[in-house]
């Protein structure tokens, strides 16, 4: 999964997973065509390789994750042989055809395969989740006083650090769960940024204890 920031505070997110059963995953979508309606719903708007694309415009996330949304207001969601994908906010589908391009296709019998491989960046999430916290942080007081506006203002506090330190930083999760016969390894890497960020908090946790 990868979420791309743009501007104006929208963001394009793309992502996909293997799927066992693509039929169950086709009754899920013309559930939601039937839902959304008919006009709503464009299958096979698009391809790549054996992936079909279809467009969907779905009303809750109009109302709930404008974000994610882009100029035309529409989720993509790719269906192949094996995978499912999804896609949404500016280019959408051009970042969503070169994800499916480089994706690695491995045998299904191989005894070494890969389960789950994931590559996340912290940041863009950071950031949509503060300005979704925006209004929260406008109308809370000056001063904490209760204990709950302090526990408020200790996360909001730890948030903007947060977002700050990973501006314009290298700041990806990488989790590779692989399997090797019997055996299942998972592979972990933390980019330098994050290791930074994990320094500021531990110190200004510290720093709260002593004080």
């Amino acid at each position: 999964l990868r979420l791309h920031p743009n501007a104006g505070g929208k963001f394009t997110a793309v992502g996909g997973v293997h799927v066992a059963d693509p039929a169950k995953v086709m009754a899920v979508l013309k559930a939601i065509e039937a839902r959304e309606g008919a006009d709503k719903v464009k299958f096979e708007a698009d391809s790549e390789g054996e992936v079909q694309i279809h467009a969907f415009e779905i009303a809750d996330v109009k109302k709930e994750a404008p974000e994610f949304l882009g100029a035309d207001g529409k989720l993509y969601i790719g269906t192949g042989k094996d995978s499912l994908w999804i896609a949404t906010g500016d280019n959408a589908v051009e970042q969503l055809k070169t994800a499916i391009k480089s994706a690695k296709t491995e045998p299904a019998n191989q005894e070494k395969s890969t389960m789950i491989d994931l590559q996340m960046r912290l940041g863009p999430w950071l950031e949509l989740l503060d300005g979704r916290r925006a209004k929260d942080d406008a109308a809370a007081p000056a001063s904490a006083k209760t204990p709950e506006e302090k526990k408020k203002a200790k996360s909001r506090d730890m948030r903007k650090l947060a977002v700050a330190t990973l501006k314009d930083c290298q700041d990806t999760l990488s989790f590779r769960l692989e399997r090797d016969g019997q055996t299942v390894k998972l592979r972990a890497q933390f980019d330098e940024c994050l290791l930074k960020l994990a320094g500021k908090i531990s110190g200004k946790v510290v720093k709260e204890k002593l004080e």
